[in-house]
């Protein structure tokens, strides 16, 4: 009955303390012992029948149900927790015997531990605690060793079966008394985490009694039931317990420290089983236990760990810094000798560990590889000296000077320990002030920053710290780099760096003791930290410390390892972070560029000779693989440069020989392959550049990479080969005749040698015959086998690996072949060799050529070589032109070994008469073979059914492809012999076309009858094609054909177009055309009458043919743009052509339409003979076609065809066809145009980017000069015509695409110029165009108008401007804009005042000035940017204010005398409106003309102005400025008497100004005025105090230096030229340094504020030197003042301080009352101050009271924001917080301070008042237990009982609570609030913003505070 009723009360007290056994203990405990007492009953009994009665309750039945059968829940939890406690409280008693505790264990505790339980994991730890602690009482350790540890091995094991074979023998329990103690079916376990409690428990429950005293000799003791044991078999048996459970649970813990799938059991192993295990090994090292190999297989797992993932490296420390004692022993531990314990500090994984951790991009890791590398570090402890102890010794938790640390700046033979009032030892008084110091700098930032002050000032005098002070440097910077901010970085790096390099190493630590060894790895591990840091300016600073070393000479330079620069090094080199101002104003260059250069330099030079090269081609491979940032680019190929400079000097015969083979390298040529490699890999630079659009930069990197070329190799030391790679990387434009570096590149490949001798000997013997050898190899035959290496080419060979037959002449093995060529010619274009090396080369290609249609046989691809070569060198080697206008000399005849050679004259010498030669020579040949070739494509299908392997369907792969048919790739049904045999066709044309158009070039006489006559049949050919095959292509394959030829006649008809236009220049020298009897009956005298007789039929069937191809249902998407593309390149030349011709005579009536013509013959529909009259070039009916044409697709036309589109269209217009369009369809031009007009603007506003040659051609066609002068076109109000609408679209699309109106204003200026009363409609877009950009630069401009032919040639359409000279330098600048109407407005105003200008004219060009100068002026004074007082540097209202005066001073020549009354007014407001120095001076500049310009408004407005005392400084100053120049600068004689008479007395009165500025200023304006007028002034006695006021400012030595520094700014002011577009935008001498001098807005610096800076700066130098002088003042009072002894206690020196701080408060109080407080602690030290030590102290001493006397002192108010979600709400009121001194400020998350917008608002105010992280969840808690504190909650809050802020009164401790910014403090926190309060309003707004209610709140709770004390 007593176990029933006590059961039930346990089960009562277990629900009331909620199951913990802790706090069950005390009151089961007194539970126990009243039952013991009242019912008498002994406690086994007591025991058994709990036992019994426990197990009936839970199973019913006597016997088998134990508690794990028990459907368990809070409260049966609760009850078996109370049971257990109650349980072993009766086994502590006398009389309880071990079996009853066995019962215990297997049928209670066990199951209780079990995981189907659900006992809490911290009840399930206090169980195994109690039962370690019961065991251990009654040393039970033969029990716990047979039940409890097998059943722990048994959980914690993964196999099964172990657990199996364990529980068989456990758990064996007897039945006693009767009661159920049948054995338990334990099948489930222990839980893993309770396996580990208990075992751990256990093991340390036996080292205790192991280790007790009290076990060595005393008495034994018996326990009732027979169980006793001596004290020494108690320790016996414990440790017999010990070494049996390390043995069976130290593999089960190393199992689950190296588990990788389960950091859970990583984390168990490491936390709760292994610390007691390891503990255990060293105790039993007598006993029989194998711990033999326990700290290496202990190291072993932390190796395996350290090698994985994030969790493995992090538990790996975690191991080594839990195991210290194991893993790093202190010298001559315990253990070492058994093997218990192993040092790995001898294991050079064990730092490379560390290293690898501290490079970790996780920080926690970082942290833990910090922790392990302090403990390996050597301690005092360990038997090293005190100069070896550094920073990683923790510091203690009792004060500054506890026992377990030593402070950081002690010295050698200094002790730590004991507290403040209680030292060890007798110490100085420095030593308690560097204790009091600590004290004070409690913070970890302070401490730190006052650490550096103190290792500065012990550095400067003294370094003999040796190794420890070096890592005492190293932990320093790496805890600064890791932790802390910008400022403390700047302090500790310096100098800590220079201790790290006081010596030649820094030290390796090891356990031996040997000497330590040079190792750069570890101060590199700072570096590569400093690289990476997330903050940009540590990044910056680091990099910029790394290279302040003077690396030249350095013994650390031999140990920096090539992986270190190749990788942290370059990534920090390739941040752009580290290169703020490149590119800026086209400076491609860095400060960190030169400075690594200058490092790589040294590198290198101290790398092995072997070895540099072979660096220099590993610094390219690794920085170029991957992406590189355009600073990253520019520095590798400077550092490149840098690194090849070292490269001759090691070896200078390098490159002394030649090699054998000009084209190959051998493979036993190491020195030779290593070049090549190098200038591969320069090659790949040169190609990466390439990728950046700005030529500027292309320059310099691909000028870097040919010096660092002309470094690495010397030629002839390299292959042809690979230099023409080279080569041909280089773009064009760099090495063209005109280009930047083909002096350069000339220079390095062929440098001046002495005609004879070795070197020229092995040059001649390298280049020529290399080329000649090149080229012999280029024409053998490709295919079957490779080129023998005797014979290689430039170029490895391409495979086609596309089609499915092959052969010569396939798409990929043509397209290499092409790149051959093209290298080869390039080697030509660069005139490396002399006239008669490229004769002899060009012979051979002579032979070659005249070869194709000569021999009847040619080996494969002989012909497409042929065409490739000749073209290559038709497009590389540009024709001599000469200049425009002069006549031509005919180039030299061409060899006698050609069919038109007449051996007279020898051949020409430059390179393109060597080409015209050749040309000329094999003409003939050319166009036979060219004339054969292309006869296949007349057959049409007939040819391709002809042809073996032709397809014809869709299938394979073959050469047409998009943009050129012969080049392309990609699926097409041309394939095999067939697409081989087109090939060659189109290309054969495509090279003759090509090479006339160059003939034409080189010499516009009359081309060869072969040429001409080719062109012209190929026509007829075409023409009589298309009549043939009137039908669509019926198949894939016949529609690529009639695509191919298509691009060959877009060939063709360029290149009749060029020779018609030659023919024209050659003023009337035209020859007799004969093409064949079949076209022509008679000759034709000049080919562009014959081109006449079949044009208008070749323009018609091109677009018949390009419908045709384009109907077919099944051509690609990129044939589609080619065919269109090649259809209006036809179209293009042929009406090129056309326009050049004159008109046809006018007819009678107009021609009608033309009608489709049927199908005929060729031959019956030519002309027997040439018509009478010249016929037109084309019909009036086919110009109306074509026109018709474009009105369809020019709204759809792609981007490829678009530009020959609109160039059709400009021809049409130019040729009136306009006009014959709106009479045949009886409308008007404009509604013509209108619609072309909106399709152009259409189909170029779709364009992904503004192309610059679409854009100029839609300019050039449609505002053409022919439609602009005409008004209709312009329209009128709100119908605005097609050019205007186009203008309008323009200027709209112009401010998202600047370069659309830069070329928009390089157009329309120029025809407001032609048209100036058309320019009258366009006023208010002149003003938006003069208000328009900045100084942006556009860096693809040039790249663009360089790329090619289309988008030069488009932009040279556009009409120039009248100063090129002076537009061309913002060309690429949005600044271009506002240039072009400003030079459109001078030279309006010049032409005004130019006799030749009619009146008419003139009239018109002054009133579109004079209505542009008003609209700007009133925009000046109405518009709410230009005319407002306040607004920042650099935003839009500046730089529309700078941009309307600077157009207002080149608008002022058109003032006229009728707008003075408008304009008095407007100028009046614009000189008082408060303008910064950039905008006033235009404003002045203006003004002075006005003045000039108009002397009679001087006495009217200017001097009553000067009059008024009352003036604002800033007006003023402009007002003295305007007099002094319309003094000095008026009409010499009586206008400029009276000019002085006025203004020069109502400017004296300011040389009295108040203002030093203004006062100054005057003072310089006034002397050039006595200066220039002094005897017309100084020449009376009336006047002698102008005499001494101009001897003042004449001698006086600060006038003088004031007069020097503006004289300069003086001398270049004129009020002629300043007002020109020069004057505004280029006032620097030279044009060239435009941009780059100027910095905002081509703004120049204004004449005050030159005199403010130079006051300034003589102020500046004043107050520091009144600063330095009062600081010397203060330490010497400081000095003279009651100095403290060297002997005494802490207790006085804290007097000493206090007092001393006191009397320092007390003399400042008055004029501290806002005094600011700075934290950087540094400052606190007077600069350049040289003291003793105790001075020294105590001003710093004096300095940190007073910093903490203010952090300290606060009131008892805190603010709680936790429901504050907005940051700078947040920074709000940490600043307001700290303002009034608050408790603390009360946020959700702390790390909101690390919030970029946070810091800038709070301005660091976080720093000083404490923050505290309350989420929101806890908020209601938080305030509970603030107000049992004794606080005071107080809501802001507008509730029902809520009161006015000002009536409440605050107490002292208050809790301030600010609610949500909208929905304020929610309804479940203010029932805990005392008291709401709101704040009164007035207005009728909701609220107030919630930092601005809570500070006023704040402030009203301070003001309560003041007033009650």
């Amino acid at each position: 009955m007593a176990a029933s009723q006590l059961l039930d009360c346990l089960g009562d007290l277990a629900q009331a303390s909620g199951g913990q056994v802790a706090s069950l203990r005390a009151t089961v405990g007194a539970v126990i012992n009243a039952t013991l007492a009242i019912s008498r009953t002994p406690p086994e009994k007591l025991l058994d029948d709990l036992l019994r009665e426990f197990l009936k309750r839970g199973g019913g039945a006597e016997g088998a149900e134990t508690i794990k059968d028990q459907e368990v829940g809070e409260g049966s939890v609760s009850g078996v927790s109370a049971f257990i406690v109650a349980a072993m409280l009766l086994l502590e008693k006398e009389g309880t015997t071990n079996d009853q505790l066995h019962r215990l264990i297997t049928t209670v505790c066990l199951p209780a531990l079990s995981p189907r339980e659900k006992l809490p994991v911290a009840t399930q730890a206090e169980i195994a605690s109690s039962l370690g602690a019961l065991i251990s009482a009654r040393g039970a350790w033969e029990l716990a060793g047979g039940s409890l540890i097998p059943a722990c091995k048994a959980a914690l094991t993964e196999a099964p079966s172990a657990a199996n074979v364990t529980q068989s023998e456990l758990f064996k329990a007897e039945k006693a008394d009767g009661g159920p103690g049948h054995r338990a079916d334990f099948s489930d376990g222990l839980a893993p985490l309770a396996a580990c409690h208990l075992a751990s428990n256990l093991v340390q429950a036996a080292l205790r009694t192991f280790k007790s005293p009290e076990h060595s000799n005393g008495p034994s003791k018996a326990h009732d039931g027979g169980f006793s044991l001596g004290s020494k078999e108690e320790s016996k048996s414990a440790g017999a317990f010990l070494a049996e459970s390390v043995s069976a649970m130290l593999p089960v813990a190393f199992a689950m420290l190296t588990d990788g799938d389960s950091p859970m059991r990583r984390r168990q192993a490491v936390s709760i089983l292994l610390p007691s295990l390891l503990e255990a090994s060293l105790q039993i090292k007598d006993q029989e236990s194998d711990t033999s190999a326990l700290g290496a297989k202990l190291w072993a797992c932390c190796e395996k760990l350290l090698e994985g993932e994030r969790g493995e490296k992090a538990d790996g420390f975690s191991v080594i810094a839990c195991f210290k004692a194991h893993l790093l022993p202190p010298r001559g531990a315990k253990g070492a000798a058994s093997g218990a314990v192993i040092d790995v500090r001898g294991q050079p994984t064990f730092w490379e560990a560390i290293k690898n951790g501290l490079l970790d991009e996780d920080s926690l890791i970082r942290r833990q590889a910090l922790q392990v590398l302090r403990l390996a570090l050597p301690t005092p402890s360990d038997g090293a000296t005190s100069a070896e102890t550094g920073p990683w010794v923790e510091r203690g938790a009792d004060g500054p000077a506890s026992t377990s640390a030593r402070g950081p700046i002690q010295k050698k033979g200094e002790k730590g320990g004991g507290s403040l009032n209680k030292g060890g030892g007798s110490r100085s008084k420095n030593e308690v002030r560097k204790e009091w110091k600590e004290f004070y700098h409690s913070r970890k930032r302070d401490g730190y920053a006052e650490k550096e002050m103190a290792s500065m000032m012990e550095n400067k005098g003294d370094n003999g710290e040796g190794d420890a002070a070096r890592w005492d440097a190293f932990l320093l910077l790496y805890e600064n780099l890791d932790d802390y901010t910008l400022h403390l970085f700047e302090a500790t790096w310096p100098a800590q760096m220079e201790v790290l390099h006081s010596g030649d190493h820094l030290p390796q630590p090891s356990a031996s003791g040997s000497p330590p060894g040079p190792d750069f790895s570890w101060v590199s591990l700072l570096w590569q930290r400093g690289f990476q840091h997330r903050n940009p300016q540590v990044r910056q600073a680091v990099l910029t410390s790394f290279f302040d070393r003077q690396w030249d000479g350095d013994t650390w330079l031999s140990q920096i390892p090539q992986q270190f620069v190749l990788g942290p090094l370059w990534k920090a080199l390739d941040d752009p972070v580290q290169h703020p101002a490149f590119g800026s104003r086209g400076v491609w260059a860095s400060p960190i560029t030169l400075r690594a250069s200058d490092f790589f330099l040294s590198f290198v030079s101290a790398l092995p000779a072997p070895h540099r090269l072979p660096f220099l081609c590993e610094l390219t491979r690794v920085s170029l693989a991957g992406v590189v940032s355009r600073p990253g680019l520019l520095t590798l190929a400077s550092c490149l440069v840098a690194a090849s400079e070292p490269l001759a000097v090691s070896n200078p015969k390098r490159s002394s020989s030649a090699p054998e083979n000009p084209l190959v390298v051998p493979a036993d040529a190491p020195e030779q392959l290593q070049t090549e490699e190098a200038l591969d890999r320069l090659r790949a630079v040169v190609q990466e550049s390439r990728r950046f659009h700005n030529p500027g930069f292309r320059l310099a990197v691909c000028g870097k990479a040919l010096e660092a070329a002309a470094g690495a190799a010397k030629p002839p030391g390299f292959t042809i080969s690979a230099l023409a790679k080279l080569l041909a990387a280089f773009p064009d434009d760099l090495l063209s005749p005109k280009g930047a570096l083909r002096d350069d590149f000339v220079t390095w490949v062929a440098p001046a040698l002495p005609p004879s001798g070795a070197a020229a000997e092995r040059f001649s013997s390298w280049l020529s015959p290399g080329l000649a050898l090149a080229l012999e190899a280029f024409f053998q035959p490709t295919s079957g086998a490779a080129l023998p290496s005797n014979k290689a080419s430039l170029m490895p060979a391409v495979q086609d690996e596309g089609s499915t037959v092959g052969g010569a002449g396939s798409a990929n093995e043509t397209r290499g072949w092409e790149q051959e060529a093209q290298q080869w010619a390039a080697f030509l274009a660069l005139e490396l060799l002399p006239s008669g090396d490229v004769a002899a080369l060009l012979e051979i290609l002579e032979h070659r050529a005249l070869d194709i249609y000569r021999r009847p046989y040619l080996p494969p691809g002989q012909a497409e070589k042929t065409f490739l070569v000749l073209r290559s060198l038709a497009a590389t080697c540009p024709p001599d032109a000469p200049p425009r206008g002069s006549p031509k000399a005919q180039h030299p005849p061409p060899s006698s070994n050609g069919p038109h050679s007449n051996g007279a004259s020898p051949r020409g010498t430059t390179l393109a008469c060597h080409v015209a030669n050749v040309l000329g020579a094999c003409m003939d040949e050319l166009t036979a073979y060219a004339g054969k070739a292309s006869a296949v494509l007349w057959e049409g299908a007939g040819m391709l059914a002809g042809i073996p392997g032709a397809p014809t369907t869709n299938s394979g792969v073959g050469p047409l492809g998009r943009g050129t048919l012969v080049f392309g790739g990609g699926p097409r049904a041309l394939t095999g012999n067939a697409a081989t045999t087109v090939t060659r066709a189109v290309l054969s044309v495509t090279c003759v076309s090509e090479c006339c158009i160059w003939l034409q070039q080189q010499n516009p006489s009359p081309h060869p009858e072969s040429a001409t006559n080719f062109l012209l049949a190929f026509l007829w050919h075409f023409v009589a094609f298309l009549r043939a095959h009137q039908a669509l292509p019926a198949t894939a394959a016949e529609a690529e054909l009639w695509a191919a030829i298509l691009e060959a006649l877009s060939a063709v008809c360029r290149a009749a177009a060029a020779v018609s236009a030659a023919e024209a220049r050659s003023k009337g020298r035209a020859a007799l055309v004969v093409v064949t009897e079949e076209h022509y009956e008679q000759p034709v005298e000049g080919f562009t009458r014959a081109l006449a007789v079949v044009a208008d039929d070749v323009a018609d069937d091109v677009s018949r043919a390009a419908a045709n191809v384009l109907e077919f249902p099944s051509l690609p998407r990129g044939m589609r743009g080619t065919v269109s593309e090649h259809k209006w390149l036809c179209l293009d030349a042929l009406l090129a052509t056309c326009a050049a011709q004159p008109p046809p005579p006018p007819s009678a009536k107009p021609s009608p339409p033309k009608a489709s013509r049927p199908s005929s013959p060729p031959k019956s529909a030519r002309p027997s003979s040439p018509p009478k009259e010249p016929r037109p070039f084309l019909t009036e009916g086919q110009l109306l076609d074509v026109l018709d044409d474009i009105s369809d697709g020019l709204e759809s036309a792609a981007e490829t065809y678009l530009t020959p589109m609109l160039r059709c269209t400009r021809f049409l217009i130019e040729m009136g066809m306009l006009r014959v369009a709106a009479q045949r369809k009886g409308l008007s031009e404009t509604e013509v145009l209108q619609p072309l007009v909106e399709s152009a603007w259409a189909a170029t506003a779709d364009l992904r980017k503004r192309r610059v040659s679409v854009t100029s051609s839609v300019l050039a066609t449609f505002l053409h000069p022919s439609l602009f002068s005409r008004p209709e076109m312009h329209g009128s109000g709100e119908d605005p015509g097609p050019l205007r609408w186009l203008l309008t679209q323009m200027l709209q699309l112009g401010q998202k695409s600047p370069r659309t109106i830069r070329l928009a204003a390089l157009q329309v200026c120029e025809l407001w110029l032609r048209h100036p009363d058309i320019a009258r409609l366009y006023v208010s877009e002149a003003v938006r165009m003069a208000l328009h950009g900045s100084d942006a630069v556009d860096e693809e401009l040039d790249e663009m108008l360089s790329e090619g032919q289309p988008a030069g040639g488009n932009y040279a359409a556009l009409l120039q401007s009248r100063d090129p000279e002076l537009t061309e330098v913002f060309h690429n600048s949005e600044l271009y804009v506002r240039v072009s109407v400003a030079v459109m407005v001078h030279e309006m105003a010049r032409l005004c005042t130019a006799s030749e200008t009619q009146p008419d004219v003139a009239e018109r060009y002054r009133t579109f000035g004079q209505a542009l100068l008003m609209d700007l002026l009133t925009l000046s004074a109405r518009d709410a940017d230009v005319s407002k007082n306040l607004y920042k540097k650099g935003s839009i209202a500046h730089r529309k204010k700078v941009r309307t005066w600077q157009m207002l001073c080149v608008l002022s020549p058109f003032l006229e005398r009728a707008d003075v009354a408008e304009l008095q007014p407007l100028l009046a407001a614009a000189i008082q409106v408060q303008n910064m120095s950039s905008v006033r001076q235009y404003v002045e500049q203006f003004a002075v003309q006005v003045y000039l310009r108009f002397p009679h408004l001087v006495k009217d407005s200017l001097v009553p102005w000067l009059n008024d005392v009352n003036t604002r400084t800033q007006t003023a100053a402009s007002l003295v400025m305007i007099a002094a120049h319309v003094v000095l600068h008026s009409s010499p004689g009586l206008v400029q008497q009276d000019m002085l008479r006025l203004l020069f007395p109502a400017t004296l009165p300011y040389l009295t100004s108040h203002h030093h500025n203004l006062r100054t200023f005057t003072q310089v304006l006034v002397h050039r005025i006595l200066t220039r007028f002094g005897p017309s002034l100084l020449g009376t006695s009336e006047n002698e105090y102008l005499t001494r006021i101009a001897a003042y400012l004449e001698h006086n030595i600060d006038c003088h230096r004031v007069r020097v520094s503006v004289d300069r700014a003086w001398a270049q002011f004129d009020p002629q030229t300043s007002v020109t577009p020069r004057g505004i935008f280029c006032p620097s001498a030279s044009l060239d340094d435009a941009l780059s001098e100027l910095p905002f807005e081509c703004v120049p610096g204004a004449l005050y504020d030159r005199v403010s800076f130079f006051i300034k700066e003589q102020r500046d130098a004043l107050r520091a030197e009144t600063a330095a002088d009062m600081s010397a003042l203060d330490v010497e009072s400081a000095a003279r003042s009651d100095r403290p002894s060297r002997s005494g206690d802490s207790a006085d020196v804290a007097a000493d301080v206090a007092a001393d701080d006191e009397e320092e408060q007390g003399a400042r109080a008055p004029r501290d009352y806002q005094r600011k407080i700075k934290g950087d602690m540094g400052a606190l030290l007077p600069p350049e101050t040289d003291l003793d030590e105790d001075v020294m102290l105590a001003f710093a001493e004096a300095r940190t009271r007073a910093l903490l006397d203010l952090r300290g002192n606060r009131q008892d108010l805190i603010v709680v924001a936790s429901l504050v979600a907005r940051i700078p709400n947040l920074a709000g009121l940490a600043r307001t917080c700290e303002v009034f001194k608050a408790a603390a400020l009360v946020v959700a998350d702390k790390s909101v301070v690390d919030d970029r917008q946070f810091q800038l608002i709070s301005v660091s105010a976080d720093k000083w008042v404490p923050l505290l992280e309350v989420p929101e969840s806890g908020l209601a808690a938080y305030l509970q237990r603030k107000q049992r504190e004794g606080y005071s909650l107080v809501g802001l809050e507008q509730t029902a009982n809520s009161v006015p802020l000002h009536t409440h009164r605050f107490p002292r401790k208050t809790v301030l609570v600010l609610g949500r910014e909208k929905e304020g403090i929610p309804a479940d926190l203010i029932h805990h609030l005392d008291a709401c309060v709101e704040i009164p309003q007035l207005g009728v707004i909701r609220s107030l913003n919630v930092h601005v209610s809570g500070a006023i709140a704040t402030w009203e709770y301070s003001r309560s505070q003041f007033q009650s004390s």
